[in-house]
């Protein structure tokens, strides 16, 4: 799914919804995107925020948004990381909030970067640590 949302007031533009594929995402959605911000600039000065899924995580996908100086959310799909990295990172800079015996929930962010992104970027996080099932 892509979606340009228009800060400020509120309005979604360009928005587009595909079948449910194993590989959503194609050199056509990267000439989409183009497009679509293209578009939604036309008919607006103000700021766009792309919020994509964790199909559209890809690092071309990433470059294109930064190119096209438009924010972007996506949500990541943790398909080759560990939840223990995450977990180790989220103890050391995270906020800790205990929402029950058992589970804590740290919420942070760091700036991540890679030699195939044009340039940093700002990843959030929420990781929960279950020691205790919810029903005891």
């Amino acid at each position: 799914m892509l979606l340009f949302r228009l800060s400020g007031a509120g309005r979604v533009w360009g928005q587009r919804q595909s079948a449910r594929r194993q590989y959503p995402c194609t050199k056509r959605s990267r000439r989409v995107s183009v497009a679509q911000s293209e578009y939604a600039r036309r008919i607006t000065d103000l700021p766009l925020l792309v919020r994509m899924d964790a199909g559209n995580d890809a690092l071309e996908n990433l470059n294109v948004c930064l190119n096209e100086e438009v924010d972007f959310i996506v949500k990541r799909n943790l398909r080759r990381e560990s939840p223990e990295e995450w977990l180790m990172i989220a103890k050391q800079d995270g906020m800790c909030c205990e929402e029950r015996e058992g589970k804590r929930v740290y919420l942070g962010s760091m700036e991540w970067t890679d030699k195939k992104l044009e340039r940093p970027i700002r990843v959030v996080y929420q990781v929960i640590e279950r020691t205790v099932e919810a029903d005891g």
